[in-house]
Parts: structure tokens; C-alpha cells; sequence
């Protein structure tokens, strides 16, 4: 009797869209689901827990409770433990548990004790919904009878240390959400003649075209650089060809600064796709001047291929030259949720922050990580104290998923000596392959400055006085308030109008003028721009002298890769000097500034351009912080190893310190273009943003940690519902922000973006 009453009852998924009133049947959209994720999930050896996970994710539809919840006369229905249990029970399978238990609630807990109770269908603790069904058994028999064939084998997920089996649960989650996301828009996008059609899928990577147009774009270059530099550019250019035919896996980068870094990488991840049939090529970089940077380069390499094959993923990303085109800001938007593109340009945050997430949103494009070839620039950004975990996390990638990593920078961290703590939780430990040939006979290559390292503390007025005989100069400070000052007291003996100041007190849009006017100004010849760190990594500025406060050692090698950079002087000069008023943007920035003077003025002679140097001040950097045993005592470990994914997810954070973001009303101030977009923003602040507003609101907004005590003029800002966010406001007093100095506060904010 049961079973013909199944087969007369039609089961949903959801309800009707507004534009039709096909309701979405049950089976289907297991079918469906499943057929996807598995698709996903084929190239990274996952079909088979995938497709389970997706017939399996909304067993609990199939409960009474639930269909009426569809028909509105329940709520609070729990759909997911019951196909959860189900996993564990009939397939052992306590990833695809997780997978299916977390699609809409996030991933949990992988401890026995967790599982167990997952297992019997315990509610978590402090859970208030009911479950749809409390037999899952029942479900499954009404999902069978319904036309939803399930697998029957067992499916146990291989053993495996901690870290890796957190990422293999991730994509595997990534490969359910994805389908699931898209499956289920596909069904609320209908037509109203009821047809469903799942979304056009973004262009697949092609590395033999790329590497036409390629080499179009680096034959049509003509760089304006010394012959020596030249040579070396030539030089890390082919240490990446050849190194690009080498097996997949781990590498390292390390090469001076202006060695063209960038479009050497390019080149090794073009070759290395074609040799391995690789996906996609990520790009990760951690500063906002960097990402403009980078992605215009690789829009012009690539332009020709049209506005899909170059996705930038940060919080201001525009994608696409043609900003005004709606149809192209609307398919870049939908391709940048899910990573679907053969290029993708994004930031540590999203990238590391989601490899270690625990939600839908931030896990969803992870399956687009597996078989591709991540490019990792500036690796001397990531957080000492999240080294190890993020360096199991790309081995991971390289050992599971057969994706090819390279970590790049001037300043190589000594991450080799963490390669014992990394081994205990992911199986392919660190020891990665260096791509450049002799990285001792490149820097010598690339000698272009002298260092001189002071010892003692300078006014700003003793400073200005000082860098005001030397025309061209850049002078880099730890503070905001700090530049504030420098700026101020260079305004006294210098002439005013080749005197700039840039911080991350300015606004996106700004600061992206001021960096254009450096350069159209003639500043770097003949004039002083004074900056906080946001200057420091990747920004193509070339000044003849660079002042910079001390400052971690690979911070001090960054702001000198701006002084002389394409080595057109036969040398310049930076000077680290030691600011009277004393002050850090946080303890730890404190602790590596002293580890960097105590190695430096223990090292006579000691030039930037000697890896060794660098070497020992991370080793000894490592060893302060207790990094190489972090795998007996750390929080962050502890929770990899009891498998909590709630937690790492909470610890692991790039940015620790939540700020807030001030949108600024700018007027006329950076001409009518901006001024108009600036207004339209403006006037609909007083509806209430949408979480599209956010996003534009971004290049005019200033990110910032307030004092409880601080006295700027602010409004806060309402959803479009009346909901206060808590971390946006508006500046109310136009004259609060200043058309030099930007935001007139004087709290630090470290330059990242999310």
C-alpha cells in the first residue's frame, strides 16, 4: 500500500519561480544534482562519493514534514541529517556524512563522538529544528520507489593525515554545493514555458592559443631597462620553460624583484598546463596594487580571447575592460561564484581563507582548484603563525588533486625548515623544487642598490631636512599617522607640488590616481612621495632613493625592489633608519622588525641581495614564534587534528582584527566619471544597500580599525530590510576626508582586501 502511494504522490525540491509554475520534482533534482557533482567531482577521482552525496543530499525532502514546510504550513525542518545518516549507516562514508549534513549548515565536526551522533540522528546541540523523518530507512525506500536508484557499494574515503582529509572533504563539499547552487538556479530561472536549462559553462583553458597570444604580447614589448636587467629578465624566462616541463607538484620562485617575475610565472603555468592537461591557472596575490597590476598585464596578454578568460575574484573586482557592459559585469559575477574560467586572478584572503572554510559560499569554487596550476607571488605575506597549516593545504592540492603550485617572491621564506610540523598532518610534507637555475648568481645579477642600515633614532623634521636634498625619493613608514607626520614636515622644505602622499586612509579609486600621477608627474625623477606598506609589493615605482623604518626584513627588501628598479642609475640608494617616534601596526609586525635589526647588524656588509640573509632571519624569526613545533601546541593544529572544521575555520584568518569600512561621498574630487558613479551610491544609501551596492561601494570606501573614542563623523549603514551593518558606515562631513591625505584618522589598517 505504501509503495503505490509513493508512486501516486509527487514529491518537490522547491517550489515554483515567479515567471512559471512548474514545481520542482524531488527525483529530479537529486538526479540532476548528483549528475553534476559527479562531473565535478570525475577529474579529481571524487565521482563516486560525489554522485552518492548528490542523491543522497535531500533524502529528508522526501519527509512529510518537509512537503508541507513546501506548501508553507511547517517551518524549521531539518532535510539534511537524515541522508547523512544514511551515508554513514549504508556506505561508510563519514566525508560524504559531512558533505551532506554541511550543505546548508556548513561543515561540522569529523570527531567519533560527532559522527556517532550523526549516525544515530542527533541533533546538534542548541538545535531547534525537527527532523523531516526519523527514519531514514523509510526515506530511502520512498526515494526508491520514486525512480532515485541508489549505489549500493561501500564507499570509504582513504586514510589519510588530518590536513588532507579536511581538503578531500572540502572539494568533495565543493563538488556537492556547486551542483546543488546551480542545479537549483536553473529550476528558479525558468522560462514560463516551464524549461529548465542549466547555465552556459565559462571557456575551458587552451594553452597552446594562450601561448600564441603569449608570445605576441612579449614580442611587441620594449622594456626601458639596463642591459644587466634585460639579461636577467632572459634568464628567469627560461628557468621557467625548462622547469615547466618537470612532473606536478610543488616549486619555488625565487627571484629579485624586477626580474619579471610575473610574466615568467605566466609562462611556466602555459607550458606546464599543456605538458599536464592542467584546468585552469589561479593566480593568489595579497595586495590590492598588485591585483590591478597583475590583471592588466595578463588583460592585455590576453585580451584578444575575449572578457571570460580573465576573471579577477576580490571585493572591488570589476572583470572586464568594458565596465558599463551589464550582460558582461552579470556573467563575470555569476563565473567569479564558482571559479569557472581558465584564468583567475584573486586574493590570499578568498583563495587560503576558503582552502581552510568551512560555508558553502567560500567552498563552493574549490573544485575548480583540483588539476590547475596555482601561481602564489609574494609568499613572504602569508602569517608566520599560518604557515604550516597553509603550506599542508598546498602540498594537499599537489598530492591529492594533482595541482602544481609555485610560491614566488624576492624574499624567500625558509619554509623548507617547516617540513618536518607540515608532514605530521599532510602526507606530502614540504619540499618543493626551486625553478631558478643559480638563485645566488641572479641576485648578483641584480645588485642595483647599496643598504645603508642606521642605528638610532631621527626626528621627522632631522628626515625631511635630509630627504629633501634628495629629489626622486621615496620614503616608506610602519604607521599611517606616521606619513601624516613625514608628509607635514616635508611640506616645510620642499616644494609642495612634487610632494605626494599615498595611504590606505584613501580610497580604492584614489589611491589608483595618485599611483598614475607618481608616475605621469614626473615624481619618481624630481619629486618625494611619502607612503605607509601599501607601496611595498609588486607597485612598478622606480625612485632613485628609498628611506624606509625598520621593518621585518622581507617588508625592507620589498620597499627596495621601488629603488632603481630597472637598475637605469648605476646604483641606488636605501636607507633604513630608525623613526624617533616609535611605533608598529601590531606586536607581531614589533617582533619581526627586532628579529630583523638583531640579524642585519650582526651581519656587517649585509646587502639585500643575498638569500642567506634572508634565510637565517626566517629560520630565526621561526624559532621565536615556535612555528617549527607548532604541530605539539598550536590551537589552530590542535583543531586539523580533531578534524573540527567549525573551528579551524574560525582560527584561520588572515586578517585576525575585524575593522570596519567607511564609504566616502568624494565629489569632484577624482574627476566626473568617478564623481557620478560616487553619487549614484550615494543617493541609494538612503534605501539601503544590496549586496551588489557593497560591491560598488568598495573603491570609494576606506577600510579602518576606530577607537571607541574617535571622533569622525560617521552614519552607519542599513540593508535595503533596515538590518545595521555593523562593519559599514558613511562620512557625513565631506571635509573629514582629505584630498592628500585621505580619511583623517590616524588608526592603522593593514592593506589587504577581501
Amino acid at each position: 500500500m505504501e509503495e503505490e502511494t509513493a508512486k501516486a504522490q509527487e514529491f518537490f525540491a522547491h517550489t515554483p519561480p515567479q515567471a512559471s509554475k512548474v514545481w520542482h520534482l524531488l527525483q529530479d533534482h537529486l538526479g540532476g544534482v548528483a549528475k553534476l557533482a559527479s562531473a565535478y567531482g570525475l577529474p579529481l577521482g571524487l565521482e563516486v562519493e560525489a554522485n552518492m552525496c548528490g542523491l543522497l543530499h535531500d533524502l529528508g525532502k522526501y519527509g512529510a514534514l518537509f512537503q508541507r514546510r513546501l506548501m508553507g504550513m511547517e517551518q524549521g525542518i531539518d532535510h539534511w541529517t537524515a541522508g547523512a545518516a544514511w551515508a554513514l549507516r549504508q556506505f561508510e562514508c563519514s566525508g560524504g556524512a559531512l558533505v551532506i549534513q554541511g550543505h546548508h549548515i556548513g561543515l561540522q565536526s569529523g570527531s567519533k563522538s560527532s559522527l556517532n551522533a550523526l549516525y544515530k540522528l542527533e541533533l546538534r546541540p542548541g538545535d531547534t529544528r525537527r527532523l523531516s523523518d526519523p527514519d531514514p530507512e523509510h526515506l530511502v525506500n520512498l526515494c526508491a520507489v520514486n525512480g532515485v536508484t541508489l549505489p549500493t557499494a561501500k564507499i570509504r574515503s582513504p586514510i589519510s593525515l588530518a590536513a588532507d582529509a579536511m581538503l578531500r572533504t572540502r572539494i568533495l563539499f565543493s563538488c556537492l554545493v556547486d551542483a546543488d547552487f546551480v542545479d537549483t538556479e536553473s529550476h528558479f530561472q525558468r522560462p514560463p514555458d516551464g524549461k529548465k536549462t542549466l547555465r552556459p559553462a565559462g571557456p575551458c583553458l587552451d594553452p597552446q592559443v594562450a601561448l600564441v597570444h603569449f608570445s605576441k604580447y612579449i614580442d611587441a614589448q620594449n622594456w626601458r631597462v639596463a642591459d644587466n636587467i634585460r639579461s636577467l629578465r632572459e634568464t628567469v624566462s627560461e628557468d621557467c620553460a625548462v622547469a615547466s616541463a618537470g612532473e606536478i607538484g610543488t616549486y619555488t620562485l625565487t627571484a629579485p624583484t624586477g626580474s619579471g617575475k610575473t610574466l615568467a610565472m605566466l609562462r611556466f603555468a602555459l607550458l606546464h598546463a599543456k605538458k599536464h592537461e592542467l584546468r585552469r591557472i589561479i593566480v593568489v596575490l595579497p595586495f590590492l596594487t598588485l591585483i590591478d597590476q597583475t590583471a592588466q598585464i595578463y588583460r592585455d596578454v590576453f585580451g584578444a580571447l575575449g572578457p571570460e578568460f580573465v576573471l579577477e575574484d576580490h571585493s572591488i573586482a570589476g572583470n572586464g575592460a568594458d565596465e558599463s557592459n551589464s550582460d558582461v559585469r552579470k556573467r563575470s559575477a555569476l563565473l567569479a561564484e564558482n571559479w569557472d574560467a581558465p584564468i583567475v586572478i584573486t586574493t590570499n584572503v578568498r583563495f587560503l581563507e576558503s582552502l581552510h572554510a568551512n560555508r558553502t559560499s567560500a567552498c563552493r569554487k574549490l573544485h575548480r582548484v583540483g588539476k590547475a596550476v596555482v601561481l602564489m607571488d609574494e609568499v613572504q605575506s602569508i602569517p608566520t603563525q599560518l604557515a604550516v597549516p597553509t603550506l599542508a593545504a598546498i602540498s594537499g592540492l599537489s598530492n591529492q588533486f594533482g595541482s602544481t603550485a609555485v610560491f614566488a617572491t624576492a624574499t624567500q621564506p625558509a619554509f623548507e625548515t617547516l617540513n618536518s610540523p607540515v608532514s605530521a598532518i599532510s602526507e606530502g610534507g614540504w619540499a618543493p623544487t626551486e625553478i631558478i637555475s643559480n638563485v645566488p648568481d641572479a641576485f648578483s645579477a641584480s645588485a642595483r642598490v647599496s643598504t645603508e642600515w642606521r642605528d638610532g633614532p631621527a626626528s621627522w623634521e632631522e628626515l625631511s631636512v635630509e630627504i629633501s636634498s634628495r629629489k626622486g625619493s621615496l620614503a616608506i613608514v610602519n604607521l599611517k599617522r606616521h606619513a601624516m607626520d613625514l608628509y607635514a614636515a616635508l611640506r616645510t622644505v620642499v616644494d609642495a607640488s612634487k610632494l605626494i602622499h599615498i595611504s590606505t586612509n584613501m580610497v580604492v579609486a584614489h589611491r589608483q590616481q595618485v599611483l598614475a600621477s607618481v608616475r605621469a608627474e614626473g615624481i619618481e625623477r624630481d619629486g618625494w612621495l611619502v607612503a605607509t606598506q601599501c607601496v611595498e609589493a609588486g607597485v612598478d615605482l622606480d625612485f632613485r632613493t628609498v628611506y624606509r623604518a625598520w621593518a621585518p626584513l622581507d617588508s625592507i627588501a620589498q620597499a627596495a625592489g621601488r629603488c632603481n628598479r630597472n637598475a637605469l642609475a648605476q646604483s641606488g640608494n636605501v636607507i633604513v633608519f630608525d623613526p624617533a617616534d616609535v611605533g608598529f601596526p601590531d606586536p607581531s609586525y614589533r617582533q619581526a622588525t627586532q628579529v630583523a635589526k638583531r640579524i642585519v647588524l650582526s651581519n656587517p656588509g649585509a646587502e639585500l641581495n643575498q638569500p642567506s640573509l634572508f634565510k637565517a632571519y626566517f629560520s630565526e624569526l621561526y624559532r621565536a614564534r615556535g612555528t617549527a613545533d607548532c604541530s605539539s601546541n598550536d590551537e589552530l593544529i590542535q583543531a586539523i587534528i580533531a578534524q573540527d572544521y567549525v573551528r579551524v575555520a574560525e582560527l584561520y584568518r588572515l586578517i585576525p582584527t575585524a575593522g570596519v569600512n567607511v564609504f566616502v561621498p568624494i565629489g569632484n574630487l577624482l574627476g566626473a566619471e568617478h564623481s557620478e558613479r560616487n553619487g549614484k551610491i550615494s543617493a541609494k544609501l538612503k534605501s539601503g544597500v544590496t549586496r551588489k551596492m557593497i560591491r560598488e561601494m568598495r573603491p570609494y570606501s576606506v577600510s579602518t580599525f576606530l577607537r571607541k573614542d574617535h571622533n569622525l563623523p560617521l552614519s552607519p549603514i542599513r540593508t535595503i530590510d533596515g538590518e545595521v551593518l555593523e562593519d559599514w558606515f558613511e562620512l557625513t562631513v565631506p571635509a573629514a576626508y582629505d584630498g592628500d591625505l585621505g580619511l583623517l584618522t590616524q588608526n592603522y589598517q593593514a592593506e589587504y582586501i577581501v
